[in-house]
């Protein structure tokens, strides 16, 4: 290479630098927003389907159930383990579904939406959610796939390694979104390897080749 073009070559690298600096600057700004603009969209949702658990209806009740295990909501967890321990009750009044549990002989109220502490209700209040064998079922499931947003790290670990065992087509969204959510290095490597089993079913030609060559050079036992 001559001096001219070992100048061009000089030039040219802190430009090159520049250009993947932007780039990485302007995805941050797309995931920032994107962020910003789904939280509230993802909050509105999540109310609104814990209304519906409240429904008389169990097909109902069932639609709501299913759409919370696959939301990626971990306040979800605690709402759907009440309605399956027979804890989930529904004020006659104005509707909310209220979660009780018990301390030292008193019971405490608290909405199911929002978390807030709603104080004493009399029994003749309050009704309580019913439940079937199906909707149990559902509920289980449910659980099991919220436990990847579980805030105990030991959860969210075995959530992720069942993901590869039970991976799906449906489960690529979910899988996405905790994975966009975890920090955990050894929980982040456990879901990747459930992303690519899933894609396996799911996906362009390209992601389902590239799932094969990823699941194939793991050296993961499980």
């Amino acid at each position: 290479m001559g001096p001219g073009g070992r100048l061009r070559h000089v030039h040219e690298v802190p430009r090159v630098h520049r250009a993947i600096a932007a780039l990485v600057f302007w995805i941050g700004v797309f995931w920032i927003g994107a962020a910003i603009w789904a939280s509230p969209a993802l909050a509105g949702e999540f109310e609104t389907l814990v209304a519906k658990l409240g429904a008389e209806s169990f097909s109902e009740k069932i639609d709501a159930a299913e759409a919370l295990g696959v939301l990626g909501e971990g306040r979800a967890i605690a709402t759907l383990q009440a309605l399956a321990d027979g804890r989930l009750y529904v004020h006659r009044r104005d509707g909310r579904v209220l979660i009780a549990e018990t301390a030292g002989g008193a019971v405490r109220l608290t909405d199911a939406a929002s978390g807030a502490g709603v104080g004493d209700a009399r029994e003749d209040d309050i009704d309580k959610v019913r439940i079937n064998n199906r909707l149990r079922g559902v509920i289980a499931a449910a659980i099991s796939r919220l436990a990847l947003f579980s805030t105990d790290r030991g959860e969210r670990l075995a959530a992720a390694r069942g993901a590869l065992k039970s991976a799906s087509p449906d489960m690529v969204g979910l899988l996405e979104k905790a994975l966009l959510d975890e920090r955990d290095a050894e929980i982040r490597a456990a879901l990747q390897q459930g992303l690519q089993a899933a894609r396996l079913g799911s996906g362009t030609l390209d992601e389902r080749v590239a799932a094969v060559r990823a699941l194939a050079g793991s050296n993961d036992p499980q």
